[in-house]
């Protein structure tokens, strides 16, 4: 590929055209900001000024009406009140002074006329006083005194409006200026972004279009960058990786196509072992179920035969009745799943018939909290526990054996528990027991091996069963399921 014509790179013409964009909104901002300070300042002098003003005639109305009340009724606190307006007025006049009034010896004439006016009083107090004839023409001077610079307000206050309707004049002025500035940098301003928007467009849109279509051709190899590289150093350092990477993309492309069919062929193959498996988990099961009623149907029907010989008709026909139940729940429940409360009716009944054949040599005890929630589980869980504490824990037990059957919920798991106070086993052998999962190969504890598969195979990894158990000290089976 031939090295690009244009030397100089598409970042850098961005940023000189940014540098010009900003440059210019930062000095229309500055004209902008200085011009709106002057009108700002120039309002805000003319209203000080207006201020003063009005500030300095009104004090010297009150300094005088408290001065007359003074020599009328002599109260000490009328003279300090006309004290206090006396310094207002300087103050407004000393505020006028520092306004840059445009006619300033104004300001100094009613300066002097106020101290004028200051020694007057002066003079007018010290005669009113010392009680003297003079008073009368002293309080004429003064009120002469008073009104001659009250005649000078007429000339202040035109001035001033004077002074407001320039001020108006150059606001109007300052306003057109604003207005046709800010309509001349829009338009300059609007100019710009189109021919920007231009530019952008055809520095970037434009070249990345081709190349998108380019790249669409690269696998047919009829592809042609040529135009688009010599815009830019960006385009035609692209243009080169494209150059690149169409040497290779072919081959890559055939080894998408094969890895995917080898992928596809893998998926297939891995389905069918799944359904395999799903089979053979079921056939498991079905087994495990179908070893547990023979074992139980031989034991109960066993029972109900010496028992029958001795009671009478009634207790076996009750005791048939339970038999029937739990054969019924046991058939209908094969290969199939249940729920917990009918899991618990069903151990019920099974331990009814046990307390019928074992009679005051084994107590049983059921503690089920009342918030327990019916969840689905395999069928015949409970009762081959039940079975094992009778099979193994308390089968020498003479008399004061106990199997406790517990079930509570503690969100958000539901704990099952079946202990008995048999003679335990030896706490190594129950760990030893646990790690294989219950298999023996005695098939001395088929029932709970059965149990702990079952569980295994339907709940997965939202099973934990742990039992507890020491020579002597009983024998605790638990299960605690994470209800979801």
């Amino acid at each position: 590929m031939k090295k690009a014509t244009n030397n100089v790179s598409f970042r850098t013409q961005i940023l000189q055209y940014n540098i010009i964009v900003i440059s210019a909104v930062f000095l229309a901002l500055v004209f902008y900001i200085i011009l709106n300070f002057y009108t700002i300042d120039e309002y805000e002098n003319a209203f000080n000024q207006y201020r003063h003003v009005n500030g300095f005639y009104e004090s010297l109305d009150n300094a005088t009406d408290y001065l007359k009340d003074y020599l009328y009724t002599d109260a000490a606190a009328s003279y300090a009140s006309y004290e206090q307006e006396i310094r207002n007025t300087e103050r407004h006049l000393k505020g006028l002074n520092e306004s840059n009034m445009e006619e300033g010896w104004k300001t100094k004439l009613l300066s002097n006329m106020l101290d004028s006016y200051k020694e007057q009083v002066q003079i007018t107090k010290d005669v009113f006083d010392q009680n003297l004839p003079s008073y009368g023409d002293e309080y004429t001077k003064l009120l002469d005194q008073f009104d001659l610079i009250k005649k000078t307000s007429s000339t202040f206050y035109e001035n001033m409006t004077d002074n407001m309707e320039v001020q108006i004049a150059e606001f109007r002025q300052l306003k057109l200026y604003t207005i046709l500035f800010s309509f001349g940098f829009g338009i300059i301003l609007i100019v710009w972004l189109v021919y920007y928007t231009m530019m952008t467009a055809k520095g970037i849109t434009e070249p990345l279009t081709s190349i998108l279509k380019n790249i669409a051709l690269i696998k047919q190899g009829s592809y042609d960058l040529t135009k688009i590289s010599n815009m830019n150093i960006e385009m035609h350092e692209l243009c080169e990786a494209l150059e690149e990477m169409a040497v290779n993309i072919q081959k890559e492309f055939e080894m998408t196509k094969e890895h995917a069919e080898l992928e596809k062929k893998l998926l297939e193959t891995e389905n069918e072992n799944l359904k395999k498996d799903e089979l053979l988990i079921q056939s498991e099961l079905k087994m495990l179920q179908n070893q547990i009623n023979p074992h139980f149907l031989f034991n109960t029907l066993n029972m109900t035969y010496k028992l029958a010989l001795a009671e009478n008709a009634t207790k076996c026909s009750e005791m048939i009745e339970q038999i029937s139940i739990l054969l019924r729940y046991g058939l209908e429940k094969q290969n199939k799943m249940s729920d917990l409360k009918s899991e618990i009716q069903a151990v019920q009944n099974y331990v009814s018939i046990q307390e019928k054949r074992l009679g005051d040599r084994v107590k049983f005890e059921f503690f089920i909290s009342d918030n327990l929630p019916n969840i689905t589980i395999p069928g015949m869980i409970l009762q081959p526990l039940v079975e094992n504490s009778l099979e193994h824990g308390l089968r020498d037990c003479e008399s004061d054996g106990e199997v406790i059957i517990s079930l509570r919920y503690d969100e958000p798991y539901v704990y099952i528990q079946i202990s008995d106070n048999g003679k335990g086993m030896d706490s190594e052998k129950c760990e030893h027991m646990l790690l294989n999962g219950f298999h023996d190969a005695s098939g001395e504890h088929l029932g709970l091996y059965n149990v702990t598969k079952r569980l295994e195979m339907f709940y997965q990894d939202q099973v934990d069963i742990s039992v507890d158990s020491a020579v002597d000290c009983g024998f605790s089976f638990t299960i605690k399921i994470k209800v979801v």
